[in-house]
């Protein structure tokens, strides 16, 4: 057997790829370093043969070597998925096979690693995995995209490939050609959902997509959830509207019809008082209830005039009030 690298690598979510299972399998994990004795019949021939495997200190790195197994594949699990490694059955060894990104974009540590080795009866040739982007799209209640959201959602699909995707960032996985469920989830108090996109189809609630031999993107839309307006109004008031407790510095309290003196209000002016009035207790020389130009009785006083001013104020009265001032036309005797 040669001495070599593999022939490709691709990248796989979720656990050990099920199409293999009818290859011969050993798993190791956890990682550690070791030797495996493997008895496998190949042609009608019982073969012993052994597999090494070394992990480098800081656990992202295995290689390995075997000797006479055919090896066909090697998965390196780590994070949500893993690297399957393919070979040409001839190669004895190869070195610094490792696990993909995490989610944070740095190496994972490698979880376990998965050895296969020919069988008897080899299968049609394996399928190619395909690539699926999930996007993530936001709208508000009108409808328009809101890109600069920054809620978090869990992407679902079949029984354990689950991924977080964001706005700005959404999700990549690499799947066998087959029929999948997908769901998300999501905070049910901020957002609803609204639809897949055309490649996902619904029945009786439960959304699938499928995987041909080329590669699909799905789009998932949800929308925000109306929430109380920030903006200082409360939600539906009507435009232009004075709110209670106005601090704008009016004084027309609300209800109050334009130019409507208000209830207590601190001008001067007496509650209730009509314009013009005279209130009651006035302490001036006229009678309370005194119409205008009436002569009061008992009032038996002549007007002097002594000067240019009183002169002016001759025949009038005044009646200083809380409410302002109020003169009066006084008849002379």
């Amino acid at each position: 057997m040669a001495y070599g690298a593999y022939e490709s690598r691709v990248e796989i979510s979720g656990n050990d790829p099920g199409y293999l299972e009818s290859y011969k399998v050993l798993k190791v994990d956890p990682p550690r370093d070791g030797e495996e004795t493997i008895n496998i019949t190949i042609d009608e021939q019982q073969i012993t043969g052994t597999i090494k495997f070394t992990f480098s200190e800081d656990g992202k790195y295995v290689d390995w070597e075997t000797n006479p197994l055919p090896i066909t594949h090697v998965f390196v699990k780590g994070g949500p998925g893993g690297f399957l490694y393919s070979y040409d059955g001839e190669t004895s060894s190869d070195q610094g096979l490792r696990a993909p990104d995490n989610r944070g974009g740095n190496q994972a540590d490698i979880s376990h690693v998965t050895f296969y080795i020919m069988p008897q009866d080899v299968p049609d040739p394996a399928p190619v995995p395909v690539t699926v982007t999930v996007n993530k799209e936001v709208i508000d209640v009108g409808g328009d995209p809101v890109s600069d959201d920054d809620g978090t959602f869990t992407v679902l699909i079949g029984d354990d490939i689950s991924e977080e995707i964001t706005v700005a960032l959404g999700a990549e996985f690499h799947l066998l050609p087959d029929t999948y469920d997908i769901e998300e989830l999501f905070d049910a108090e901020k957002y609803e959902f609204v639809s897949f996109s055309d490649e996902v189809t619904e029945d009786s609630g439960e959304y699938t997509f499928t995987v041909d031999d080329a590669s699909i993107t799905i789009t998932i839309t949800n929308r925000l959830i109306a929430a109380e307006n920030g903006n200082g109004d409360d939600d539906g008031e009507v435009a232009d509207e004075t709110p209670a407790g106005d601090d704008n510095g009016d004084d027309e309290d609300v209800g109050q019809l334009p130019d409507e003196t208000p209830a207590g209000d601190d001008n001067g002016d007496d509650e209730g008082q009509l314009p013009d009035e005279t209130p009651a207790g006035d302490d001036d020389d006229e009678d309370v209830g005194q119409l205008p130009d009436e002569t009061p009785a008992g009032d038996d006083e002549e007007l002097p005039v002594t000067s240019g001013t009183d002169f002016l104020m001759l025949g009038l009265g005044t009646a200083m009030t809380t409410g302002g001032l109020v003169l009066r036309r006084r008849k002379r005797k």
